[in-house]
């Protein structure tokens, strides 16, 4: 049971429709019946009974019981926000996902210390996939990481999202590739070396294959990870993608083995953004964490800030 699947529900209850709770809440009709779903699938019970051809819906007995408690948990929910808006001053819980712990958040929190040395940092890295459940516990008080976790058209109404910059990718290869240092075509790149990984966004880069038309070639290695992807270039003729400042940050510090190209068209580009908790009463820390990440920006040229 989430705190979003309470949310819905609750406002189902309030409107006794499912598409007036969609308005009222900004989501899909799709994702409030969704979460409705997974709500009753969880407690065994149907909560809500869906009349064919009526717009308005009835909770059913079981669903009269369980408003009371669904009351409990949201005001609950509340008063845990208000404690922690309370007592955590002069700390901050910074989380991030793997890929930008290493590669952003690292050189971040540098000069987020030097801004801000009166508080505590604390950090953590988070998967993805744990990133939502992370974002309803209220565990951090800001994320940094990649895309956004939540589903489409959802985001919990404790969480501001804020895009910082975004990012395209760049080829990463051996340091004697064969493939001319310039501006490559998509036809100079040959698919069965081509170092693939099966992280986060892997759909992204298998949609430009597709439309490349590298689809059905079996690559040269799978990788688990982006930030593996560098020690599978084991042939001259191998090639992977990687995000543009972690290729770079890569390169400096392998210049004996790793070089980088550029293809056009190449895979989309990705979004970094910032999570932030609402209840977070340090807003001169905020305010510090962005300008320190608009200064990282800046000095990454290939770093582009969303306006």
């Amino acid at each position: 049971m989430k705190q979003q699947e309470i949310k819905v529900f609750l406002a189902i209850a309030k409107y006794r429709s499912i598409s007036a709770a969609a308005a009222a809440l900004h989501y899909a009709q799709p994702t409030v019946s969704a979460y409705l779903n997974q709500l009753e699938q969880s407690l065994g019970v149907q909560l809500v009974m869906r009349a064919k051809g009526k717009r308005e819906v009835e909770l059913t007995p079981a669903g009269m019981d369980f408003l009371h408690l669904a009351r409990q948990y949201a005001e609950l929910d509340d008063r845990f926000a208000r404690f922690v808006k309370e007592h955590q001053r002069g700390t901050l819980r910074l989380a991030a996902s793997v890929v930008s712990h290493q590669y952003i958040v690292c050189h971040l929190i540098q000069k987020l210390i030097h801004a801000v040395p009166d508080v505590e940092i604390r950090l953590s890295t988070l998967e993805i996939k744990d990133m939502e459940q992370a974002m309803e516990d209220h565990a951090f008080d800001v994320a940094i990481c990649y895309d956004a976790p939540a589903s489409p058209g959802v985001n919990p109404g404790h969480i501001t999202q804020v895009p910082l910059f975004k990012e395209d990718y760049s080829i990463l290869c051996p340091i004697d590739t064969p493939l001319p240092d310039r501006l490559l075509s998509p036809e100079e790149l040959d698919p069965a070396f081509e170092v693939v990984h099966q992280g986060y966004g892997s759909q992204l880069f298998q949609n430009w294959r597709d439309a490349q038309g590298f689809g059905d070639t079996k690559p040269f290695f799978k990788a688990s990870s982006i930030l593996s992807v560098h020690t599978y270039l084991t042939d001259p003729r191998c090639w992977g993608f990687v995000l543009s400042n972690v290729a770079l940050q890569m390169v400096a510090a392998h210049p004996e083995k790793l070089t980088i190209r550029r293809v056009s068209p190449g895979p989309m580009h990705r979004i970094c953004n910032a999570l932030i908790l609402n209840a977070y009463p340090e807003e001169k820390v905020i305010r510090a964490l962005l300008q320190c990440m608009d200064m990282f920006v800046a000095e990454r040229p290939h770093l582009k800030k969303v306006l």
